[in-house]
């Protein structure tokens, strides 16, 4: 009998993670990964961080985390309003927010998308019920030229 509790147990926590999400603020707005999405939640001191060169400016860098690689991408990049001016603000931070994608999201496993600050939980039904003021984050957000390195040439070198 107590496998069966266990059983039901565990189907209702994952029917509860399925309908939370994480919510985070970049800059002004409220952004929420779906719960069962996030790997973890990171901080990562900035001097951690190896930038890449002839990568665009959405890749901030790489951080060697429990024997992974994380690459980490700025969250103002998947925004539809690009808040382009405050994201030097967000990597002067000495200590960085991180959520780290998990296996769920298929290539994007192990990616770091970088946040100001992580605000807690929501449901569904709390973002439905916030008129749009939540976002949620889709992965077709994601810009794929983000993996392409840039052509480095020396008219640009100067």
């Amino acid at each position: 009998m107590n496998s069966l509790t266990d059983t039901n147990t565990g189907s209702l926590s994952s029917q509860f993670l399925h309908n939370r999400f994480i919510l985070t603020a970049v800059g002004e707005q409220q952004l929420a990964f779906p719960s069962q999405w996030v790997a973890e939640v990171m901080l990562v001191e900035r001097s951690r961080v190896l930038a890449l060169p002839f990568y665009g400016p959405m890749l901030l860098g790489v951080v060697h985390h429990q024997s992974d690689i994380v690459p980490l991408i700025s969250a103002y990049w998947v925004l539809p309003e690009k808040l382009t001016q405050t994201i030097h603000l967000s990597l002067m931070k000495e200590t960085l927010s991180v959520i780290r994608l998990g296996p769920s999201v298929g290539e994007l496993a192990g990616v770091g998308l970088v946040v100001e600050r992580v605000a807690g939980s929501v449901s569904e039904a709390q973002i439905a019920a916030s008129e749009s003021t939540i976002r949620r984050l889709d992965l077709q957000d994601m810009p794929n030229q983000v993996w392409r390195p840039q052509r480095w040439s020396p008219s640009t070198a100067r």
